[in-house]
């Protein structure tokens, strides 16, 4: 008898599960477009990031060094960048030279040492326009770095 009771609540049970499941299939696929959409601006911001540092890294060297590399400062930002359809692009008026790390930073590079600083910003678009989050978003990122001396 008890035999019968568990048959007629299996029976039961696996309609549940299929009504569990039709409701659960409309969520997942929008799950899994919010998953790859937060994994591409992941990996956007630390690209840009990247991006920053080589432009930070280029901009510190010396002339004889930046020679040796890349021929200009948008060239060494690109270089992380190249599965990018659209490239990140240097802000205006960047890079930015100071004396000192907390001090005013302009476009004058100072003799000896000193510090720069270089922004990078790139557009972040979503593969879906979802509602209450902007479709696209403006990714920017600046890296302060010591100069590199002159030997």
């Amino acid at each position: 008898m008890l035999d019968r009771r568990n048959r007629s609540n299996r029976k039961t049970r696996r309609g549940v599960a299929a009504a569990e499941l039709a409701l659960m299939l409309t969520f997942l696929p929008l799950l899994m477009l919010i998953t790859v959409d937060f994994a591409r601006f992941a990996y956007a911001y630390v690209t840009i990031t990247n991006c920053a540092r080589n432009g930070a890294i280029w901009a510190s060297s010396n002339s004889t060094a930046q020679a040796q590399s890349y021929s200009t400062l948008t060239l060494a930002v690109e270089a992380d960048a190249s599965d990018f359809s659209t490239k990140p692009a240097v802000a205006s008026g960047w890079p930015k030279y100071s004396t000192t790390y907390n001090g005013t930073y302009s476009g004058t590079k100072p003799t000896g040492d000193g510090y720069v600083q270089v922004k990078v910003t790139w557009t972040f678009t979503t593969i879906v326009d979802y509602p209450g989050i902007p479709h696209t978003m403006d990714l920017s990122r600046t890296v302060t770095m010591r100069l590199i001396p002159d030997f």
